[in-house]
């Protein structure tokens, strides 16, 4: 979270300045104190060095900056700008930036970091001949992405070399590893996409005690033996790899290890041997992999001060050790894997100011230990499995800003006192089981700015709220909060959100709350507000409206116009009744979100709705609007949904969409729209959703659909269409459609071959068993989202999704007309999950290429006439949940494998020659349907027929003849034999099943 990222900052900034500040005031010896004139060969160089570059003002804003890693180690910031006005004639040991010797007048320090300096140090530069440099910083220049010569290892008397920000590239050089008397080394922010460098050169660097090497760039591994007397050591922001050396741990003066952000170091914390434990004040390896347990021995770091492991892989249980470390003033293990109880010895850090062991394993109650941590500013335990009552002691901490106990399982009421947390600014306990009533003390914190509760299980009514507060965000929602919004909610006159949704408010919304001077986002949706929609007296300042879900009545009142910078007004869901009253929007210019769905509205819609330039989304669907379709909405140049859905329209003009429109999803289902499909649909180039079902419009198979590339759902399902589904003409159609729906229609002929086999949006979808759940969704300006909806025949049922999952794949082709076979192609569309092509009159046999839909849920093949045996590769679909193959003529025995030994006897009724489980029809050797079996059958017909000439056909049909009428005259007189009568007669007499029909 930034505001933590800022005081670790804040800490690290304190701590470095400590460490820095002998070599500055070293480096910065006044020039005023010579006596003597610099040396005429070095002042020659200097100004050969500095005319070398150009000065670019640009580059103050390096300067001026502040340079961080992301945990917020300050490097440098805010330094002032130095203007190098060098005169030729003067004395330089009194030029800005440069420090001369007291007795030789020798240049021995130089700063020229923040001068603006644009250029390349080459390797014949003359910096490289002032060789009684000690201290040369060059940093926060821009020297051209150049690389860094080799012939530094010349300047063997620096003692401080900093070239952090320069913007360096390249490798670093060996000979680096001269310089034997640096004692700070800062190559920070350099060296970006470096892939070879080492740190071999640390070896010889034996007098080193600061270096920095922050996002350089560099991939490498660290040495594992480290001699130099190192104080601090900063590799974070690099690529460093490999494990990290137990060396480092015993470095007898290290005060600040920072390795932060270099997700391939692994390893873990040795057991035995910190013997810096005398000096290590800060140890980050945050944002690494480095993983185990805390070694018990970790409270030899009896000055650590900063104890930071952020995001890394550490696990098992803190040691109580921990509790020796009296020195931390910041404890951050967020994100690892530690689990077990927090260890009660915790509770003697008395200096701690900071402790976050969010995002772990942790369990059982939080132990009432917080009395003792009087300096805590920051405590964060989101995201664990922490359950039982709220601790006590929290209320009392008087220097707490930030607390946060969500995401975990804590029960019981809040005390209903608190004598601290005046200086709370952040209280999230959202996502737990906390009950009762909210105490009043919750809106009398007087610093309080956001406040978090949502998803609990409190119950009453708000408490008054007594007095001003500086509230910026209140969510309550997904409570059980109950009656009537108190009025004194308009003393919250900082307050920019508030969200009650989810609870059970009751009687009128006070109008006051649309008077707030700061609220900008009001949500009571799904509530149990009843009466009409108050009247809103005054200009308000919201921006975005949600009454969605609750009983509100009556027409839509004429104040609503005095939402003036709403973008969103969302009413759906209630009992509005009447016009829809588009004069008394048109002064809202921004708004963008129009939705009145589920309502009572009635009548034609006015062409007056299109002078809402801004809007996006238009969604009247559910109620009972009628009349023609305003042909101006499908030109307007900002409307993205248009949702129309279950009204009582009854014209659509052809002509309707034009050029250049932003419209991606078009739901008309539901309505009385006749006449063939808009030819202007080929215009709604961005397209993703498309919904003219149960309709009844006519017209033949849309095959100009296929320049709608982005269409993902297709739903042209009852209505009045017919012929031939033909092929496309290109070679790429809908790449990517999910969901193709032309069911309960009259289309004829057979599938093309090549129909199935450009739907490429229907292949390789990942599984939702192996992403997170996500939906098929249309956003606008960040504020609001529409779901795509549709209605969708799965598993044997006419279902309503309010949301689609973008893994959802399903293809519908049930009750039209179509012959011929299955089209073996279909057997590539693998990531599909409902199949229906029932109600046809395909034939041929089930291809064994549907065993290649692994991911299938429901395949409905059933009332065709499909012939031959159930392909043993069906079996393969663990997860199919509904099959109907029932009313073809499929025959031989019922495959037995995983999903296939759960089907009942209707998912087979109708096929008269299948046996097996479930049926009770039993397979034995005249009904087996064995590939041996059927192999003999067919040789015995193949030896028949060799022999079956002309003069036997002509003497078996003349006796067959004889013998024929003879047994159908006796039959159908005595109607016996009775098996023989049923042999002979019972195809023709066995009943005719009608087909099942949607709503034609």
């Amino acid at each position: 979270m930034k505001e933590s990222h800022l005081l670790v900052s804040l800490l690290y900034f304190f701590v470095i300045f400590l460490f820095t500040l002998p070599y500055v005031s070293s480096s910065s010896s006044s020039s005023s104190l010579k006596h003597h004139l610099c040396s005429p060969a070095d002042a020659s160089l200097l100004l050969q060095f500095k005319n070398h570059f150009n000065v670019d003002e640009y580059l103050s804003s390096i300067c001026e900056d502040n340079f961080s890693t992301l945990e917020g180690l300050i490097i440098n910031g805010g330094q002032p700008i130095k203007k190098l006005c060098w005169d030729e004639g003067s004395d330089c040991c009194k030029w800005e930036g440069v420090t001369c010797d007291a007795s030789t007048a020798h240049v021995i320090a130089l700063d020229l970091s923040c001068s603006n300096l644009q250029g390349s140090i080459s390797t014949n530069s003359t910096l490289f001949q002032l060789h009684h440099l000690q201290t040369l910083n060059l940093a926060f220049n821009h020297f051209s992405s150049a690389s860094l010569s080799h012939v530094i290892g010349g300047l063997t008397g620096l003692t401080h070399l900093n070239l952090s920000t320069t913007f360096l590239s390249g490798t670093i050089p060996s000979e680096i590893s001269q310089l034997s008397k640096l004692v700070s080394l800062d190559l920070s922010y350099n060296f970006e996409g470096n892939n070879s460098s080492d740190l071999l050169f640390l070896h010889n660097l034996t007098k080193l005690e600061v270096f920095s090497m922050v996002g350089t760039g560099l991939s490498c591994t660290i040495p594992r033996n480290i001699s130099a007397p190192l104080r601090y050591l900063d590799l974070s922001l690099n690529n460093i790899f490999g494990s990290i050396p137990e060396s480092i741990f015993q470095l007898p003066k290290l005060e600040l290890l920072i390795l932060f952000r270099n997700w391939e170091l692994v390893g873990s914390l040795p057991k035995l041997g910190w013997n810096c434990n005398q000096t290590l004040q800060v140890l980050d390896l945050s944002f690494t992999n480095i993983s185990g347990e805390l070694p018990n021995s970790i409270s030899n770091l009896r000055s650590l001060k900063y104890f930071i492991l952020r995001e890394s892989s550490f696990s098992d249980f803190i040691p109580e050790t921990i509790g020796n470390l009296t020195n931390l003033n910041v404890m951050d293990f967020e994100g690892n894997e530690f689990s077990g109880s927090v260890p009660l010895k915790i509770s003697n850090l008395n200096q701690l100011t900071r402790l976050d062991l969010s995002n772990n394993h942790f369990e059982g109650e939080i132990q009432d230990i917080f009395s003792n941590f009087q300096q805590l500013t920051n405590l964060h335990l989101t995201g664990n499995n922490f359950y039982g009552r709220f601790p006590s002691s929290i209320v009392n901490l008087t220097q707490l800003e930030f607390l946060d106990l969500s995401e975990n399982s804590q029960i019981g009421p809040l005390p209903s006192v608190a004598t601290g947390l005046q200086k709370l600014q952040y209280l999230y306990l959202y996502e737990n089981t906390l009950n009762g009533t909210i105490p009043p003390w919750v809106f009398s914190i007087p610093s309080l700015v956001y406040l978090k509760l949502e998803q609990n299980q409190f119950t009453g009514s708000l408490p008054e709220i007594s007095c001003k507060s500086s509230l910026q965000l209140v969510d309550l929602s997904k409570n059980q909060l109950d009656g009537l919004i108190p009025d004194s909610i308009s003393k919250l006159l900082h307050v920019e959100y508030l969200f009650l949704a989810s609870n059970n408010f009751s009687g009128a919304i006070p109008p006051s709350v649309f008077c707030i001077p700061s609220l900008l986002n009001l949500d009571l949706s799904q509530n149990q507000f009843t009466e009409n929609l108050p009247e809103i007296s005054c200009k308000s300042s919201l921006i975005s409206v949600d009454l969605s879900n609750n009983q509100l009545d009556g027409f839509i009142p004429h104040s609503i116009s005095n939402l003036l910078h709403a973008t969103v007004l969302n009413f759906a869901s209630n009992n509005f009744s009447g016009e829809v009253a588009t004069g008394i929007f048109l002064s809202i210019k921004d708004l963008a979100v129009l939705n009145f769905q589920s309502n009572h509205l009635q009548g034609p819609l006015d062409i007056a709705i299109c002078n809402l330039t801004a809007l996006e989304f238009l969604i009247l669907k559910n109620n009972k609007l009628n009349g023609t379709i305003p042909q101006c909405l499908g030109e307007h140049h900002n409307l993205s949904v248009l949702d129309l859905g279950m009204n009582n329209f009854n014209w659509i003009f052809p002509t309707m969409f034009g050029k250049g429109n932003s419209l991606t999803t078009i739901a008309l289902n539901g309505n009385q729209l006749r006449g063939p499909i808009p030819r202007s649909l080929v215009n709604c180039s961005q397209l993703e959703a498309l919904d003219l079902g149960n309709n009844k419009l006519e017209d033949t198979f849309p095959k100009w659909f296929e320049n709608l590339l982005e269409l993902q759902v297709l739903v042209l399902g009852s209505n009045r269409l017919y012929g031939p589904i033909t092929s496309f003409n290109s070679t790429i159609w809908f790449p990517s459609l999910q969901i193709l729906d032309l069911s309960c229609n009259s289309f004829t002929g057979v599938l093309p071959k090549y129909f199935f086999s450009g739907f490429k949006g229907m292949v390789n979808v990942i599984h939702e068993s192996q992403q997170e759940a996500s939906y098929l969704e249309i956003q606008t300006s960040g504020l609001w989202s529409y779901d795509i909806s549709i209605t969708l025949m799965m598993k044997g049922y006419e279902i309503q999704l309010e949301k689609v999952l973008t893994i959802l794949a399903t293809i519908d082709l049930s009750s039209n007309k179509l012959e011929g076979e299955i089209p073996m192609l279909i057997g590539n569309l693998n990531a599909l999950i409902l199949l229906n092509l029932s109600h046809n009159y395909l034939n041929g046999s089930i291809p064994h290429q549907i065993g290649n839909l692994t991911l299938l849920e429901s395949l409905d093949i059933s009332w065709n006439q499909l012939v031959g045996k159930i392909p043993e590769q069906i079996t393969q679909l663990t997860f199919l949940e509904v099959l109907n193959l029932s009313q073809n003529h499929l025959i031989g025995h019922i495959p037995r494998s995983n999903q296939f030994n759960t089907f009942g006897n209707d998912s087979y009724g109708g096929n008269l020659n299948l046996c097996g489980f479930p049926l009770s029809r039993e397979c034995n050797d005249n009904n087996r349907s064995s590939n041996e079996h059927q192999q003999h059958v067919d040789e015995l017909e193949d030896k028949f027929m060799s022999g079956f000439t002309w003069k036997a056909v002509v003497i078996g049909f003349c006796c067959g003849m004889v013998f024929g009428i003879f047994m159908e005259n006796l039959m159908s007189r005595t109607g016996k034999p009775k098996w023989l009568f049923v042999t002979f007669y019972g195809n023709k007499i066995r009943k005719i099943v009608p087909r099942r029909r949607r709503n034609a």
